[in-house]
């Protein structure tokens, strides 16, 4: 079975938060492997930002005490395939996962990522189902605000109760594509065909790093 997936990358640790050279040291190497073009990038809204601007915008999003941000890159047709072993001409092109965008995620406090379509979250007071979280989440990754229930209670993202898939982080690299990707697997990691990518970011980083299979 073929299923449309997004892959995003967290560090294992909930705690970790890269430093400004990090960011710096990560986004380049993404730069260098993706064939990312000068002025791809896009931040909050303001397209065609050069890598240097995009740079300063994450380093500084490191250091803020609130909030977060997301630095967006569209891909031309096949560009990142590779390292995923696409290949257009192959008899069945989408057993392999390809994306046609990338984006870099930084948030203040740990932020939960997670396959919605399956994980569910509730109310750290009262214990109520939130609906629609997946929505709900993505609005609130930027502003940092707590999430509100029915029963008045606010609760910060980290702090709610989240089913066991749900993965806390303050980091995250995401492909997002839609294209591909077996639904069976065991191990997520399996969908990068480049054996020295992840290992060249976890040593970036300086700590381990997830791959979490979210269904789109």
């Amino acid at each position: 079975m073929v299923h449309g997936y997004n892959l995003i990358l967290v560090p294992r640790d909930p705690a970790f938060r890269p430093t400004p050279d990090q960011v710096t040291s990560v986004v380049k190497y993404l730069v260098e492997r993706l064939d990312i073009a000068e002025r791809e990038f896009s931040v909050d809204g303001e397209d065609e930002l050069s890598l240097k601007d995009a740079i300063d915008h994450l380093r500084s999003a490191a250091l803020s005490p609130t909030g977060g941000t997301e630095c967006l890159v569209g891909f031309d047709d096949m560009v990142c395939g590779e390292i995923f072993g696409y290949d257009r001409e192959s008899p069945d092109p989408d057993a392999h996962f390809w994306a046609d965008e990338l984006k870099l995620q930084v948030n203040a406090a740990p932020f939960p990522y997670g396959d919605w379509e399956y994980e569910d979250a509730y109310c750290a007071k009262c214990g109520a189902r939130i609906e629609q979280i997946h929505d709900l989440l993505e609005d609130l990754r930027l502003s940092g605000q707590a999430l509100a229930c029915p029963c008045g209670a606010r609760t910060p993202p980290a702090e709610l109760r989240m089913t066991s898939g749900v993965r806390l982080s303050q980091f995250a690299i995401a492909f997002l594509g839609n294209r591909g990707w077996l639904h069976e697997v065991e191990d997520d990691r399996a969908a990068f065909q480049d054996d020295g990518f992840l290992p060249m970011l976890e040593e970036l980083l300086g700590t381990d790093i997830e791959v979490i299979a979210v269904s789109t």
